[in-house]
């Protein structure tokens, strides 16, 4: 540019030919620079397979460019196209697919399993079933759905078999598996009428075949005597003590059922025979006689009692007493007595029953005492001691004929 006169002459700066083909060749080298470095980041990034399974596009073009295989485009210099048709990467590829949908499936699988399962308890709470009740079909009907291969829809009763052989294999008794065989029909006949299956996969499964049911562990009369005799009549606690075991031995009650009583169910004459008004297994109502021994515990423990609590029994912490709770006082008193081959408050229960069918043999007596539904339940407490069965033969007639003994 110069001067002249009052004149300004303008020269062109536009660059020659020689500078546009520094410019270019400094392009190439910085573009050369950014695709070295992309190359030696990558094997860090763990989504991709390695280098080698790449195609590279270096040809200096500028703005966006497509890949070699016309996928995609990209606005950078260097372009990276797909894996190429290597046997490994392409492999990899397809099986991460078929896991992932596998995956997907079981999970929608699992979550409809676990909404039927709630329906069908929350049905079976609605029918008045326990929550104990409850508890043990969800335990059982959990431990199934998680082993089966798909839904229930989809189960065929080959299935439904193979999984509970696989239980009785891993060492599960088999009265747990004939309880689980019939939660799994109900679950089944459930969804059946609800719609839900268009037939029920469970309805030809059978229970195992148990042998002859085993005799309940009881005590003795002399044990008996011995248990009841430990709590001292002298102090509260023994006198409530005392109560509590005087009627678990004479009514033969659950020890839910002890823990749920309160003093409006309770009537204890001064004279005479007492009444227990009880709720027991499917909430059904029955009225238990209380004779007089364990009336006469009972009033003494209530003669103790000045507070305004309805429980029946209270703890030391004046609350009402749990399961475990009685569970632990009586193990304590069992112990006490030398008796630790048996244990735990249902054992009294058993007591109960044997020495009642023994005293007078009327088995639908002791099933309405108990509060069982069927009878069944009840023969299993009607063993014979060895005692028993000699007695019954001690005196056959034909043993004093003459020269016979």
């Amino acid at each position: 540019m110069t001067l002249s006169g009052s004149r300004i002459a303008t020269v062109s700066l536009s660059p020659c030919a020689r500078c546009r083909e520094r410019r270019v060749v400094w392009a190439c080298v910085l573009r050369s620079a950014l695709v070295a470095g992309v190359v030696a980041l990558l094997p860090l990034a763990a989504p991709w397979p390695r280098v080698g399974s790449f195609r590279w596009d270096l040809r200096p073009r500028r703005g966006a460019r497509r890949c070699l295989d016309n996928s995609t485009e990209h606005s950078l210099f260097a372009c990276i196209t797909r894996p190429t048709s290597s046997p490994m990467s392409y492999r990899n590829l397809t099986l991460s697919q078929k896991e992932a949908k596998v995956a997907r499936k079981q999970a929608q699988d699992r979550k409809s399993n676990e909404r039927e399962l709630e329906e069908f308890l929350g049905a079976l709470a609605l029918e008045g079933r326990s929550a104990h009740s409850v508890g043990a079909y969800r335990r059982d009907l959990e431990a199934l759905l998680a082993a089966l291969p798909g839904p229930l829809d989809e189960v065929r009763p080959a299935d439904l078999r193979e999984c509970f052989r696989r239980q009785q294999q891993a060492g599960r008794s088999p009265s747990s598996i004939n309880r689980a065989i019939g939660a799994t029909r109900s679950f089944c006949r459930f969804l059946f009428e609800e719609g839900r299956l268009e037939t029920s996969p469970a309805q030809a499964l059978r229970s195992i075949r148990l042998g002859p049911p085993l005799a309940p562990k009881h005590l003795t009369v002399a044990e008996v005597q011995r248990l009841l005799s430990l709590p001292s009549p002298a102090t509260p606690t023994g006198r409530r003590d005392r109560a509590i075991l005087m009627l678990l031995y004479n009514t033969g009650l659950r020890v839910g059922e002890l823990c749920a009583l309160s003093r409006e169910d309770v009537r204890l004459p001064a004279e005479g025979w007492g009444a227990l008004q009880v709720v027991g297994k499917g909430r059904r109502l029955h009225r238990l006689p209380i004779n007089r021994p364990a009336a006469d515990a009972l009033l003494a423990y209530l003669a103790d009692r000045d507070d305004a609590e309805p429980a029946l029994f209270l703890n030391r912490s004046g609350q009402r007493f749990s399961v475990r709770g009685i569970a632990l006082l009586v193990n304590r008193y069992l112990r006490a007595a030398g008796i630790t081959d048996r244990s735990g408050p249902h054992l009294l229960r058993h007591t109960f029953a044997t020495h009642a069918l023994r005293a007078r043999p009327n088995l639908r007596a002791v099933q309405e005492l108990l509060g069982h539904a069927w009878v069944t339940t009840t023969q299993r407490y009607t063993h014979l001691e060895v005692e028993d069965l000699q007695a019954q033969v001690a005196d056959l007639p034909a043993n004093y004929w003459r020269g016979v003994g």
